[in-house]
């Protein structure tokens, strides 16, 4: 056997030594250990505390919390003190703690949010501050703190992801004769009266029963939960606790999820740039109760004005887009604090398609390609 054969069988035999270990190193199930190692390396832990919230309230059950775990690799730690982040709201009689708070949170990111007719400026006992951010259903012009409007009914509405929830999304669908067949013409869920509460209870009234399992006009028995409860009638009275700029919560988000025709009263448009006005009964200022109940009668008596009104769509075309940029906003803030959080494919996602559809609407506006 000559030196040459010799050296090229060795050859061969160490080659096929390596394709053996290496099939046996990266098999499947190898891989998939090797991928599962990488993405616990590249988790980070941040904590999180809250103060100033509804009793019971925890800030990691708000959306403002659920986003982060899901766009950053991160596990997110609910401590009570010296947090990384810091949440803030307006419940209880916490001010001056609140603020005494903010101040010791030296190295905290420090986060307003609120879910009532208030922003950080104007609270009892003055502007709540040293802030980083604020959120809220409006921005203050006056303010120098980072505002992002972040209004609480996209609790409700929306999952952990920015997408708005499939059981909402199933009642956009709904038909005329969906509707005509439930079986209650009208509810009003409230613990509490104010303007137009009874108003429009007692006007509904002259038209079909109003059901009230509340403890405002109590006449049905107490029901657990409200949206099943909404589901089965044809109307819902939703009107704000107060009216003010931007203030648009979770009542006229719960009748239309519930598929019921919102009897509203608020904001003129509520919410322009995600829901459809012409599928709201709006008690504006520009109406009165006569003209709100002349429509309130039309659609119960006329099925042409019925097929008309669920042939519009609930949300406008730009609706998904619009809650996108405020998430993306938000997460933003997020990352610009904490840079060493890596974003998760969701992250990526939303923040490339949203960079590209601004990037189509400025375009458009200058009327440029």
């Amino acid at each position: 056997m000559t030196s040459s054969f010799r050296d090229f069988l060795l050859l061969t035999s160490i080659c096929i030594a390596l394709v053996c270990i290496w099939t046996t190193l990266f098999n499947t199930n190898a891989r998939l250990t090797s991928f599962t190692f990488r993405e616990e390396v590249l988790v980070h832990e941040i904590t999180i505390g809250c103060y100033g919230f509804w009793p019971g309230g925890n800030c990691t059950e708000i959306l403002a919390g659920r986003l982060i775990p899901e766009f950053f690799r991160v596990r997110l730690l609910y401590v009570e003190a010296d947090p990384d982040i810091l949440i803030v709201s307006v419940f209880g009689n916490q001010k001056m703690e609140t603020k005494a708070l903010l101040s010791k949170s030296a190295h905290s990111f420090k986060i307003f949010y609120s879910g009532e007719n208030q922003d950080h400026t104007d609270l009892r006992g003055g502007p709540l501050e040293p802030l980083d951010l604020s959120l809220g259903f409006r921005c203050p012009s006056a303010s120098h703190i980072a505002c992002i409007r972040f209004p609480v009914w996209m609790e409700n509405i929306l999952t952990s992801t920015c997408q708005i929830r499939p059981a909402v999304l199933a009642y956009t669908n709904q038909t005329s004769e969906s509707w005509m067949a439930r079986p209650c013409f009208a509810s009003l869920v409230s613990s509490h009266g104010g303007y137009p509460r009874e108003e429009l209870f007692q006007a509904l009234s002259n038209v079909g029963s109003v059901e009230a399992p509340g403890r405002f006009m109590h006449n049905v028995p107490d029901v657990i939960d409200k949206i099943d409860f909404i589901k089965k009638c044809r109307f819902n009275i939703c009107p704000e606790n107060s009216h003010g700029a931007g203030y648009v919560t979770e009542k006229l988000y719960d009748a239309t999820a519930a598929g019921a025709i919102p009897v509203y009263w608020g904001e003129d448009n509520p919410e322009p740039h995600f829901i459809n006005s012409e599928r709201i009964i709006n008690l504006s200022p520009s109406d009165d109760m006569k003209a709100l109940i002349d429509k309130v009668e039309f659609l119960e008596k006329n099925a042409s004005a019925r097929e008309h009104f669920f042939s519009t769509p609930l949300f406008v075309p730009e609706a998904q887009a619009y809650i996108e940029s405020i998430c993306t906003n938000y997460l933003d803030h997020i990352s610009a604090r904490f840079p060493h959080l890596r974003p998760t494919k969701h992250y990526v996602k939303m923040a490339r398609l949203w960079k590209k559809m601004s990037w189509e609407m400025t375009s458009a506006s200058r009327g440029g390609g």
